[in-house]
């Protein structure tokens, strides 16, 4: 998907479409939808900058019974996680998977000092 954030609706809804007519989530077909713009928002305007030279890309796999996994990557930079919350926290090194070559982060660990 191109960092366009007109691109973000057309791509949702065709994304939707295909979710929807698999039935791996049925009935929570608009929380993933939420979740699904959240993330391609987040990725395009943060992630890449809203860079038109950039792309977002989407990977999205049903499985058997009520599982969908999706992955959202941009070709941005990211962030120092450790300098963003400063001297506020400590927090343990983030829980991560591994899916089909992907590092995924699954849960970070958040302390106040």
């Amino acid at each position: 998907m191109p960092s366009d954030i007109h691109a973000i609706s057309p791509t949702v809804d065709r994304l939707m479409r295909l979710i929807e007519g698999s039935q791996c989530v049925h009935g929570a077909e608009r929380d993933v939808e939420m979740t699904l713009r959240e993330a391609l928002g987040r990725s395009v305007v943060h992630g890449n900058q809203a860079d038109s030279k950039t792309k977002v890309h989407i990977r999205c796999r049903c499985g058997p019974g009520s599982e969908i996994t999706i992955v959202v990557t941009h070709q941005g930079e990211g962030f120092d996680f450790g300098k963003t919350i400063g001297n506020r926290f400590t927090f343990e090194r983030p829980t991560t998977e591994v899916h089909d070559g992907d590092t995924v982060l699954s849960s970070v660990s958040l302390k106040p000092m």
